[in-house]
């Protein structure tokens, strides 16, 4: 993996290494569902068409509209990708070079509702009928609306064209055979093959295809609509008029390894009938990887039409269809028992959630309260909740009557009335239930394991660090009760990011490495700067694609050294003060302060040894103070301070010394609110006074002749907009008690700053004056004000 460093250079962070949480064993097979949570958020369904009905670059352009976000993605192939695009996703570029057409849904004119399958007018009239049957009574919707007028696109009798493989027996084969529709999440390959015979017993109209791969198409809708914050999202592929030579075609469960097998080989995938699952799973699964789908199954509907009752079933038998509990497959007659679709969906709903490990809950199954299935060994809890123990019934799970109308359930006639959804224990058998209600469905809810590159405590002699780790997605393991546990596959979704904590503050996010949210392991590098001397902790949390979110991962380091922080000066009569405080463990350091200079000669003179803390510690910082008398107002002077400790590192004694950044500081006189120059220092005096002035910045509009002051002595200084800062005048003058001139001590221009100026008792002919009171005057700009002075010889 390409790797890149996020620098935090964060004034006070600390580190170190434990891990709170235990690894989890490797499995040992895990797979990546390349899955993330969609964009929440206002959205707005769009219809992608390809006129020339090119796969693979519909395909890719689903590829990319499900990583951007795009929600319940579906993929009618070839012609036609149909998404809920969140309205902050850009898609236009997308379209470049291709010739794929965006289109929203009020931009397919539905006036004259003729089309081909799979074209954009037939695929709205799919989503229509769903969205109607939100809000109406679906008996009179999917009664009231027919899919006549509509032309079947042309007809993809499917024809393998590679070289067919030999169903083998081997444990990869055993290990996949019942593990392609483990959990309903993710990408799903539904493959809708519609078989005939020899005679015309089971021949298709274009009209009953039509109808036929509608309601199919809408099935799979309901899936999505009943779960729409889920990331469900089909690839549905017609497999129209596929050949075999039964006549008629049978349901009853030994009749059906023939017809099957039958067209299995006639599609190319060769065996006998002992092998028709595996001929089935082998198509699965070479379509699923050569589309990179997470699922497959395949349904074979057979027409029904001129079967008696349409069910081909005996007596009253109201269909007969059969789903393989957890796949590769389906079958079911069309129209299943009556003219319209509505029974075909709901026993199509019925089957579906067989292959996706859904159990039977009617009250005549045999099928116990106790039965588990599914991915998460999901109790089946379900079965017949709606009636509670009635008679006639096995005993229920539930005492008490709850309308309940549940995909498993089809005993009941009043069922077939509605869109019964996925109850909740079925849901829990497909993967999808969340019961600890965080929105993350529970099949995926194992957020990812952070493993340090040294997990241990470190301590290091350098106030950075290079944090690396990698963080883990084993996913949630697979309890399938129906699997050989020696075989099962686990299946995890892929690390999204990490945030971390350092000493409590953040969260600080980090992308993998290499920028790619894609892998079930990501590598994570993080460098950290100024780190606190002492004991650092950082927590890390981190997330799946899914937004399942871990516990805390703790790491720490224990830094062996020193930090200086918020250095300051003042001055006063006694001399330049300077403050700092010492951030984190000071190791019972000695604190000396140095001054550096070049007077003529460089020099560097130690000034104040062990400098003692000016007060007690709060926890955090330890502040230091003291004075440096040997000073002259009105110089520079450049400071340091250097700290010594000796301690103990992997086994030894070692002696760590640690010297803060220069400062340069002039030497002033303390200046009181209010004013702009100081009290005179030393006052009285004998042979030299000192006074600093502050000089206020004078402003110049942009084009304009004469500068103006600005600001008030010891207020806040504002520059206006247009204008440039110029020099200040600045004069100051020595006057006697009678307000004669003695001397000019100072005139001349200067850009806003600290003047200090030394007056030595002389006047403007450089001989002494005698004692007395004198006036030292200053003018700044538009700012003046005079202080007394006392000489004394």
């Amino acid at each position: 993996m390409k790797r890149y460093s996020a620098l935090i250079g964060v004034g006070l962070l600390f580190l170190t290494a434990v891990l709170i949480s235990p690894l989890h064993a490797q499995p040992s097979k895990t797979r990546c569902l390349n899955i993330r949570a969609p964009q929440e958020g206002p959205a707005e369904r769009l219809y992608f068409y390809s006129a020339s009905g090119d796969v693979e670059r519909l395909l890719d352009l689903r590829k990319h509209l499900i990583s951007q976000g795009a929600r319940k993605v579906n993929c009618f192939v070839p012609f036609i990708v149909v998404c809920e695009m969140p309205d902050a996703l850009p898609y236009e570029t997308l379209l470049l070079n291709s010739d794929i057409t965006a289109m929203r849904e009020n931009e397919i004119n539905m006036d004259n509702p003729t089309g081909f399958i799979y074209g954009p007018k037939w695929v709205k009239q799919c989503y229509q009928l769903v969205d109607r049957a939100k809000i109406e009574n679906p008996s009179i919707v999917f009664e009231t609306a027919r899919h006549d007028g509509f032309s079947f696109a042309p007809s993809e009798v499917f024809r393998r064209t590679t070289k067919s493989m030999p169903i083998s027996s081997t444990e990869a084969e055993v290990r996949n055979f019942k593990q392609n529709s483990d959990v309903m999440l993710g990408d799903i390959l539904a493959q809708f093959i519609y078989p005939e015979s020899l005679g015309p017993q089971e021949n298709w109209t274009d009209q009953a295809l039509s109808a036929a791969s509608g309601a199919a198409a809408m099935t799979l809708i309901f899936f999505q609509e009943s779960h729409p914050s889920y990331p469900i999202d089909f690839l549905i592929r017609n497999i129209t008029r596929s050949p075999t030579s039964t006549e008629p075609i049978g349901f009853v469960r030994e009749d059906k390894a023939i017809w099957i097998t039958d067209v299995m080989n006639n599609m190319g995938y060769m065996g006998d009938q002992s092998e028709f699952l595996q001929l089935v799973h082998q198509f699965n699964e070479e379509w699923r990887q050569r589309w990179h789908t997470d699922w497959a199954f395949t349904a074979f509907v057979v027409n029904s039409a001129n079967d008696f009752d349409h069910r081909f079933g005996p007596g009253l038998t109201r269909y007969y269809a059969f789903g393989e509990h957890g796949g590769p497959c389906l079958a079911i007659p069309y129209p299943a028992g009556n003219p319209g679709t509505w029974t075909f969906r709901q026993v199509l709903k019925h089957e579906i959630g067989l292959v996706f490990w859904g159990m039977y809950e009617e009250p005549t199954q045999t099928t116990s309260c106790d039965d588990y299935s599914g991915y998460l060994r999901y109790r089946n809890w379900n079965k017949t909740v709606k009636y509670g123990p009635i008679p006639g019934s096995k005993e229920g799970c539930s005492t008490s009557i709850i309308p309940a109308f549940c995909i498993m359930n089809i005993d009941d006639v009043v069922e077939w009335w509605y869109d019964g959804p996925p109850c909740r224990h079925t849901d829990g058998m497909f993967g999808l239930a969340d019961d600890n209600d965080n929105g993350v469905p529970d099949a995926v809810d194992e957020a990812p394991v952070v493993e340090f590159e040294t997990a241990a405590l470190e301590s290091i002699l350098t106030d950075e660090f290079e944090l690396r780790f990698q963080a883990i997605s084993y996913g949630v393991p697979n309890r399938n009760p129906y699997q050989n546990p020696a075989i099962r596959i686990n299946y995890a979704v892929p690390v999204k990011d990490v945030s971390y904590k350092v000493n409590g503050v953040g969260p600080i996010r980090l992308l993998p490495a290499d920028g790619e949210s894609d892998e079930t392991t990501e590598e994570f590098v993080g460098q950290l700067a100024e780190l606190i001397p002492g004991l650092t902790e950082i927590e890390v949390v981190s997330r799946n694609t899914m937004g399942a979110i871990s516990d805390p991962f703790l790491k720490r380091l224990y830094y062996l050294g020193l930090l200086y922080a918020h250095f300051r000066f003042g001055f006063d009569k006694d001399g330049i003060g300077i403050s700092w405080n010492m951030l984190g463990d000071t190791f019972g350091a000695i604190f000396d302060l140095h001054r550096i200079g070049t007077d003529p000669e460089p020099y560097d003179s130690l000034i104040i040894a062990d400098v003692q803390p000016s007060s007690t510690s709060n926890g955090y910082f330890t502040p230091y103070a003291c004075v440096d008398q040997s000073v002259v107002p009105g110089a520079k002077y450049r400071y340091y301070v250097e700290g010594t400790f000796s301690v103990m590192y992997h086994g030894e004694e070692i002696t760590i010394t640690k010297r803060s950044k220069e400062f340069e500081i002039i030497a002033t006189l303390p200046i009181s609110k209010g004013s702009f120059i100081s009290a005179p220092a030393p006052n009285p005096f004998r042979d030299e006074t000192w006074i600093s002035i502050i000089v206020p910045p004078t402003f110049r509009e942009l084009g304009a002749q004469s500068p103006t002051p600005n600001g008030i002595p010891g207020g806040k200084q504002k520059t206006p907009a247009f204008q440039q800062e110029v020099p200040t005048v600045v004069n100051v003058t020595i006057y006697d008690a009678f307000g004669r001139k003695v001397k000019n001590l100072h005139s001349g221009s200067v850009l806003s700053t600290v003047l200090t100026i030394r007056w030595t008792g002389t006047n403007n002919n450089n001989q002494r004056v005698p004692s007395g009171v004198y006036f030292i005057k200053a003018r700044a700009g538009d700012w003046t004000q005079a202080e007394k002075v006392l000489l004394l010889r």
